[in-house]
This record gives structure tokens, sequence and C-alpha cells, in this order.
């Protein structure tokens, strides 16, 4: 996949709306690629989950351990595990490819070396993720 699509599928996400071209690049280059098979576990329930992860291609499914909560399809540009991105998370899905798929995994170790050295890149993400608490809670308030 080339740079510019990644850089698309980043630039489209939530959590890093407002990020240059410069910088889109910069974070891109932290996601390392994957290729997986159908049906392969991507995500397993309850493990330490050491990142997020961008679906580039393909189409996945969280499947949810709690069998009152409905699986989710996860496709071309879902960022799943967000969270991990700053403190070690376990979910209660697994996650696997409903067909052959790739993923960009984001290290939260990279993640976190990657915005201490370019600080305006986290400034920019903390606004984003103030921006959409702000919003969730203004909803939960009226």
């Amino acid at each position: 996949m080339s740079n510019s699509i990644l850089n698309k599928l980043l630039s489209a996400l939530p959590i890093f709306h407002n990020l240059d071209y410069d910088e889109l690049r910069i974070l891109a280059f932290i996601g390392k690629r994957q290729e997986h098979k159908s049906n392969l576990p991507i995500y397993e329930a309850y493990s330490q989950s050491e990142g997020a992860i961008l679906l580039s291609a393909g189409r996945a499914i969280l499947h949810y351990k709690d069998r009152h909560r409905l699986d989710v399809a996860a496709r071309r540009g879902m960022l799943m595990n967000e969270l991990s991105l700053f403190m070690p998370k376990q979910y209660d899905y697994d996650i696997s490819g409903l067909e052959m798929i790739t993923t960009y995994h984001f290290g939260r170790e990279d993640f976190i070396r990657l915005i201490e050295e370019f600080p305006e890149i986290g400034r920019k993400i903390q606004y984003n993720i103030a921006q959409r608490l702000a919003a969730s809670l203004s909803v939960v308030g009226n």
C-alpha cells in the first residue's frame, strides 16, 4: 500500500484530524504492515493489547465474549484498540479476518516515542481527544 493511501486512512480518523501531510507521514512510518489469513485471530480477548490496529484492506469481525453484545464488522479504515496507544489495555472481544486482510499495527512504545520527539503531533492528538470527550459529555449532559 502506498504511503498516500495510508495517509488518507489515518487522516480520516478523528484522533488524527488536523495532522498535516508531513505529520501523517511520520505517523505512517511507525505502522507495521501485516497480512492475515481469513479466520485467524489478530487479537484474542483479554490478552494485553500493545497498540492500535488499522484495517487497511479486507473485512474483519470483532466478536464479543459477552453474549449480550453484538459482533461488529470492521471495514477498511477502522482503527481498533485505540486506547492501547496510550496505556496497556485488555478488550473483551476477539478480532479475526472475514477474508484475507491487511492491517497496520501502531505499537504503544513507538507511538509514545513519536509524540515525545514530535510534541506538536502530541498536542494535536491531545486536542482531538479532548474535543471528542467534550462532545460525548455534552450529549450525556443533555
